[in-house]
């Protein structure tokens, strides 16, 4: 393990398997805060640990604002740092393929950066939202903002922008814009069928858009944390392994 600090003083760790035993790259990337300090606390440390015995080089991360990680929360800035991490694995590691998880917010996120990044070879997508309309909705846009100021996830007020400005820049962020540019790699769309917080058409509407290579499986009785779901993370590891068996190299 190591702790990665890049440009804007993002930290996370590496779970590194012996050279003889390596397989490939995987990188999680958490959803939103909802109060939880640490990604540590949320579990991704153990999910790294499991992927790691996979023969994966297996990397989680706080993202701007989250964690032990500087700057402040912004879900376009969330891009520029997975952007920074992939290329940090790939100067560091490089070993293909490498598959993104996103989990909620970060799954938004991993759509946007890998539909521009041809080295990413699959994505597994964790209660994504289609876009952020709903939330908004469930929300008063200026209370959204207070809220996330109050948690503390602005750590650098000099870089803040105005309240509109963030509130635009969270609100742009559409996966369902740039799903298709992931076709024709591997896509994974996970979604639990009582997630109370992203609906479960959502993910529906992510299966429509997305181009050949994408699967969705839906799982009864599960809410938002899909990582904290069992059955979610069993069809994840079967899926990774489906990745792995193939050892493929994908051309687009």
């Amino acid at each position: 393990m190591e702790l990665l600090v890049a440009e804007h003083e993002i930290k996370g760790q590496v779970f590194l398997p012996p050279k003889n035993k390596i397989k490939g790259g995987l990188i999680f990337c958490h959803g939103i805060p909802s109060g939880e300090s640490s990604n540590r606390a949320q579990g991704y440390d153990q999910l790294s640990r499991i992927f790691y015995k996979k023969g994966l080089v297996t990397l989680f991360f706080n993202f701007r604002g989250t964690g032990e990680s500087g700057g402040n929360f912004d879900l376009q800035n969330w891009v520029a740092d997975l952007r920074e991490i992939i290329n940090y694995y790939f100067q560091e590691y490089g070993y293909t393929p490498l598959i993104i998880t996103g989990f909620s917010g970060g799954a938004a996120v991993a759509v946007e950066a890998a539909a521009q990044d041809e080295r990413v070879s699959a994505v597994a997508l964790g209660s994504c939202p289609a876009n952020f309309s709903f939330f908004f909705e469930l929300y008063p846009p200026e209370g959204v903002y207070l809220w996330f100021k109050q948690m503390g996830l602005f750590r650098n007020p000099a870089e803040l922008s105005s309240q509109d400005e963030w509130i635009n820049r969270f609100s742009s962020l559409q996966p369902q814009d740039k799903i298709h540019l992931l076709s024709p790699r591997p896509t994974l769309i996970m979604h639990g069928e009582s997630d109370d917080l992203v609906p479960l058409d959502h993910a529906s509407t992510l299966y429509n858009l997305a181009g050949s290579g994408k699967r969705m499986v839906t799982f009864p009785r599960v809410g938002h944390r899909l990582r904290n779901s069992r059955k979610a993370l069993r069809y994840l590891k079967t899926w990774v392994d489906e990745i792995l068996d193939k050892q493929a190299t994908f051309s687009w």
